[in-house]
């Protein structure tokens, strides 16, 4: 139950994030392409949830490579969420690659510690 709680919990935070309209984020950035590192950050967040909740103590490779394709496709949607709803957001080809990356390193890591 904790496991569903807490990848439900990241789901909503990624959604409201990914989906805020752009005035209301900060343009502000420390470094080129910061936004890309947030992008890989929260779907390795989402990938180690999904997978703890997935694998359940042990992620087989059939599971490893589930987790991935479910959090890249959920990279992809909001993508195209972005560019359809009128937030002043565009879709972005890195943004795919950077979620991608993410999703396949969260997924690596759990993957690792069990």
């Amino acid at each position: 139950m904790k496991a569903i709680i807490s990848f439900v919990i990241v789901l909503v935070i990624i959604t409201v994030m990914l989906l805020s309209p752009v005035n209301e984020i900060s343009t502000h950035l420390l470094f080129p392409n910061e936004d890309k590192l947030i992008h890989i950050l929260m779907f390795a967040t989402m990938a180690y949830f999904l997978a703890a909740l997935i694998g359940k103590g042990s992620l087989r490779i059939m599971s490893f490579w589930l987790v991935v394709i479910i959090c890249s496709l959920y990279g992809f949607l909001m993508e195209i969420m972005q560019n359809v709803l009128d937030t002043g957001r565009l879709f972005e080809k890195m943004d795919i690659v950077a979620n991608i990356f993410g999703a396949f390193s969260g997924t690596v890591l759990i993957y690792m510690l069990n």
